[in-house]
């Protein structure tokens, strides 16, 4: 149960992780491939746009195989904890590198998960053998772009304060309801000694992260059906940086 371990606890394994010479080329002299990506990111003088840092997922399991299965089962609730040990690490070595007055900070960053374990609970043949299990959860699966939507703007977190206690807490728009809206809070969630329970909130309105949005269609290759198989499609989100990056074929 991912919920037997505190936020913070998630964000500080995350942070060693990011942080390990052990991983991502380390081992072999090539350095912390993470950490030379973040320092090319903060060198970056526009601010305004999202950048992407890649994991792979086969690093992160053999860092902690308890962390990176957490994480294929739960990406809903921890990928936004891997973001934000991100972000702390980014802070980190603009206050220490001996470049930082040649760095800019940045406040959009995020993880992209790549290489995942060859396992069919993850990497899946074709469309049509996801299944209801698998909701929640990091699938892989491959298929040919038939129809890209066009891109939108969606607010992707909102900040609400609550009114009594003045917790302040994320909200995440939920891309399977409809228009990806934000779901406003029933009662505070603080999590004090003596619950606030209050159901008056206050928004945040310079704390709102928007972001690029697109739906693609997807079809199975039909090489990897049966005889006689009608292929399935699926509607697929894009966000951020991958929005407009897929064409039709």
């Amino acid at each position: 149960d991912h919920t037997a371990i505190l936020p913070c606890e998630y964000v500080d394994a995350f942070e060693r992780f990011l942080e390990s010479n052990t991983h991502h080329g380390g081992s072999d002299g090539g350095g912390n491939l993470i950490m030379q990506k973040l320092d090319d990111i903060l060198c970056e003088m526009d601010a305004t746009i999202h950048y992407p840092v890649e994991v792979n997922m086969l690093s992160l399991l053999d860092f902690s195989q308890q962390l990176g299965t957490l994480l294929i089962h739960n990406p809903t609730a921890l990928l936004p904890l891997f973001n934000e040990a991100l972000l702390n690490v980014s802070k980190r070595i603009l206050a220490s590198s001996e470049s930082r007055d040649f760095m800019f900070a940045k406040e959009l960053l995020h993880i992209r998960l790549v290489v995942p374990p060859m396992c069919d609970s993850v990497c899946k043949r074709n469309v049509s053998s996801i299944r209801s299990r698998d909701v929640g959860g990091i699938v892989s699966v491959r298929g040919t772009v038939t129809r890209t939507g066009a891109i939108k703007m969606l607010e992707a977190e909102r900040l609400y304060i609550c009114n009594k206690c003045e917790h302040r807490f994320k909200v995440f728009a939920d891309l399977e309801m409809q228009n990806c809206s934000i779901t406003p809070p029933s009662a505070c969630p603080s999590a004090n000694a003596k619950p606030c329970k209050s159901t008056l909130f206050t928004v945040d309105e310079a704390a709102r992260v928007c972001r690029d949005y697109q739906e693609i269609k997807i079809q199975e290759h039909v090489e990897k059906l049966q005889m006689g198989s009608i292929p399935r499609s699926m509607i697929v989100v894009l966000e951020e940086d991958l929005a407009d990056k897929c064409k039709p074929g």
